[in-house]
């Protein structure tokens, strides 16, 4: 057995590549692919440490069509992967039949766009374990989104497939993602380009990362 750390699950396999010292592969396991970095230790939390395998699920998109982004710290060995795809092939096939040919666009909504602010993100600032954090995600996610977000979403409807949403914490008031087709990301943003302010963002193509199920322990 060897440690490996995953940065994303894809349906096909790609040549190696390195980015910024890392070296990451895609290896086979039940059926499925997965981008991954041999011989390193689990890593810290840190903006620096987020930014970096930000940029190299950014590499791996170009390097395969369909990826599921894994959340920061899927850190396991060889056999546990081999399992945890086994046991969840068909939800991982599923997410990856979704994202096919798409890319993930994202609105954020600050402060002064009319939504209304949860107190400095209190469900998730006080969570005190990983299964909190995602609770607290999931309750954030089935709240209402202020009028100015279904308005937005309504201008480009017709071109979403999938759509996430979760209200914000701190600055950040609300957040809503689109899945759509990689060929629709100009006209996706020519519909919202007046819409766009100080306080209203939209940016992509992205990776998938709001699509990708929660796989990890």
């Amino acid at each position: 057995m060897s440690a490996i750390y995953v940065f994303a699950l894809t349906r096909d396999i790609a040549a190696p590549f390195e980015f910024d010292g890392h070296r990451i592969e895609f290896i086979a396991f039940s059926g499925l692919g997965a981008a991954v970095e041999r011989g390193v230790e689990r890593p810290q939390v840190s903006e620096a440490a987020l930014r970096t395998q930000h940029e190299i699920v950014m590499r791996i998109s170009t390097y395969v069509d369909e990826v599921l982004p894994a959340r920061f710290g899927a850190f396991v060995d060889d056999r546990e992967l081999d399992q945890l795809l086994a046991m969840r092939r068909d939800v991982i096939q599923q997410a990856l039949d979704l994202v096919h040919g798409r890319v993930q666009m994202t609105i954020r909504m600050r402060e002064g766009s009319g939504a209304a602010v949860r107190p400095d993100g209190a469900g998730f600032a006080a969570a005190t374990s990983g299964t909190a954090y995602l609770e607290a995600r999931r309750a954030a996610a089935v709240q209402t989104l202020p009028p100015n977000a279904a308005s937005m979403t309504a201008a480009v409807r017709h071109l979403v497939a999938a759509e996430r949403s979760e209200r914000g914490q701190g600055r950040s008031a609300a957040s809503v993602y689109h899945l759509i087709e990689r060929r629709d990301v100009t006209q996706y943003r020519a519909a919202l380009s007046s819409v766009e302010s100080s306080v209203i963002t939209v940016s992509g193509p992205w990776p998938p990362f709001a699509f990708a199920p929660d796989l990890w322990p």
